[in-house]
């Protein structure tokens, strides 16, 4: 009888096309998983993720689960699964989860985090991370802005052109710009789920606001 395995994943994110399994053999989180899973247990396994994510997303705590058709044994699991993976897909934990767990499903919060890197000149060791933006930001401005976003209501005008779902209702709890070093902002975005690619058009429809905001 299988077991229900919750992952708990980091990753750097650079070189992969976003979490889900592609058609062809692109380079994935999800599917880089499931290589090394299925070298573990010898037949093929499918890994269901909280959400997807975007090319060069990274992921601080992304959490998974899948099906294991063995009996747990006493070795690390976590750490046997990461004997498989490449250094830059890290299992933090692996445990057993109840059978109606369901990474996706179960899931009541999700944060993205993105950081910026405001300064007249770029840091190449941010260059993966961050995104440079070379004008000082008016974090005031950003805040203020970003509170008609707070709230339950129709965000199909931040996703992406032809995503296939109907449902674009979503709830954001929390919405903040902060700077956390001399040289670096960071805003958080919580929800209870995120459109495709709706992260990414908020801050940017965010930043050319307060840029056409600051500069008027």
């Amino acid at each position: 009888m299988s077991q229900r395995v919750r992952l708990d994943i980091s990753y750097d994110g650079s070189r992969y096309f976003g979490w889900q399994r592609q058609p062809k053999e692109t380079l994935t989180i999800q599917a880089e998983i499931e290589k090394a899973l299925g070298k573990l247990f010898d037949k093929a396994i499918s890994v269901h993720g909280s959400g997807r994510t975007d090319r060069g997303v990274h992921a601080e705590k992304q959490v998974a689960h899948f099906d294991m058709p063995n009996e747990p044994s006493t070795r690390d699991l976590a750490y046997t699964i990461q004997s498989q993976l490449p250094s830059d897909i890290v299992v933090k934990k692996a445990y057993l989860a109840p059978p109606e767990f369901h990474a996706r499903h179960s899931a009541i919060r999700k944060k993205y985090i993105y950081r910026i890197w405001n300064h007249e000149r770029p840091n190449p060791f941010h260059r993966n991370f961050t995104l440079w933006i070379r004008r000082p930001l008016d974090i005031s401005y950003l805040n203020s802005a970003s509170q008609a976003l707070v709230g339950e209501m129709d965000f199909k005008s931040f996703q992406t052109a032809g995503t296939d779902i109907t449902h674009t209702i979503r709830e954001v709890f929390e919405l903040k710009w902060t700077q956390i070093s001399e040289h670096e902002i960071e805003m958080i975005i919580e929800g209870n789920g995120f459109l495709k690619q709706m992260v990414r058009n908020i801050v940017g429809t965010l930043l050319e606001m307060e840029y056409k905001g600051v500069s008027e």
